[in-house]
């Protein structure tokens, strides 16, 4: 009789060992994401509004938007999400990006992405743009 209590007890913690091994977080997902600065954000909306408020639709969070191009709500929930966005409902020449869910920061230009941000922006706006979002995402 002790050699089965011996034998559970023992298959017991060997279970409890196991499926803590195989219960592991990843670390990256405890790191909050990051969250742009107020003069981060305000240097990113100087630079969009070069522009012309009419040509763009830039978002931070779902309470704070810029420019008064109005799209779809299919595609606003699309760059909302950070999901892929169906090409019949996006005028695929335009230039839009999502950094969700880690900057909580979208934008859309309705201007040809074959321009580019330098083409759009000008040179040193789009290098600004660029160190600002690298700071964040890694450049992502």
């Amino acid at each position: 009789m002790k050699r089965y209590l011996y034998t559970i007890a023992f298959l017991s913690i060997a279970l409890i060992l196991f499926s803590f091994g195989t219960l592991s977080i990843n670390p990256d997902e405890l790191i909050p994401p990051k969250t742009l600065t107020t003069k981060d954000k305000a240097a990113i909306r100087d630079i969009f509004k070069t522009i012309g408020e009419r040509n763009f639709r830039l978002e931070f969070g779902t309470n704070e938007a810029y420019g008064s191009f109005v799209l779809q709500d299919a595609v606003v929930k699309a760059l909302r999400s950070g999901t892929h966005i169906d090409i019949d409902i996006l005028a695929t020449s335009h230039f839009y990006k999502s950094y969700q869910p880690e900057l909580a920061f979208w934008f859309y230009i309705n201007r040809d992405r074959s321009e580019g941000l330098e083409g759009i922006f000008g040179k040193s706006n789009a290098a600004k743009l660029q160190a600002i979002i690298k700071k964040y995402s890694a450049g992502q």
